[in-house]
């Protein structure tokens, strides 16, 4: 934790940001949010990932532009957080969502589904403070994860003081699934998400 703090998520490497390997994919969206608003992205993970053993990675990378004031406390005029759900189906993740207000500053899970989540490492506390965020969960065992259901990508997008209600918030968001062993993952992870779903809604 120290050495994020003083060196952040490292030095970048185009590559790995923008192409995806046979064991290691990326998926990439490019979109925009309104205030108060939160969007989820489910998708599979294919058997292989989650029976072949080896060391496992997933990881998730929000990045976005709000207006800032560096006269303010709260220089950020909106904030960001993502979280990551597993064993569950989208439709329950919805459901709990419905009801969860948005001007908080507290972590946004609901809780029923806290067992769900998988806990990304820096927690989303210190990761929403920035623009730039990275959780990370690693696997050296078998991860509990059932593959007939999805693992549910949250973002959501919180108001400060911009007083627009119409502002549209720009952000792209990464999930990247990375397996020490030379399996197929790409092609895989293609066929098991060949629909791309996005559901949003405001609250």
């Amino acid at each position: 934790m120290d050495i994020l703090k003083i060196y952040g998520y490292g030095k970048p490497n185009l590559e790995k940001a923008i192409y995806s390997e046979g064991n290691r994919v990326l998926l990439i969206r490019e979109n925009v949010i309104k205030l108060k608003q939160i969007h989820f992205y489910p998708f599979y993970l294919p058997k292989e990932f989650i029976e072949v053993a080896g060391d496992k990675q997933i990881s998730v990378t929000l990045v976005f532009d709000p207006p800032i004031n560096k006269n303010r406390v709260d220089y950020l005029g909106a904030t960001m957080e993502t979280h990551l759900f597993k064993n569950v189906a989208a439709e329950d993740v919805i459901k709990a969502y419905s009801a969860v207000p948005t001007d908080t500053e507290e972590e946004m899970v609901p809780k029923e589904i806290i067992p769900k989540e998988i806990k990304l490492h820096p927690g989303v506390n210190l990761r929403k403070k920035g623009v730039h965020q990275k959780g990370i969960k690693k696997y050296k065992r078998r991860p509990d994860i059932d593959g007939d259901y999805p693992l549910v990508l949250v973002v959501i997008c919180q108001n400060r003081w911009i007083e627009d209600e119409d502002y549209l918030q720009d952000y792209a968001v990464l999930v990247t699934i990375e397996h020490s062993e030379r399996i197929d993952l790409y092609n895989q992870i293609r066929l098991r998400n060949r629909e791309r779903v996005e559901i949003s809604l405001e609250v």
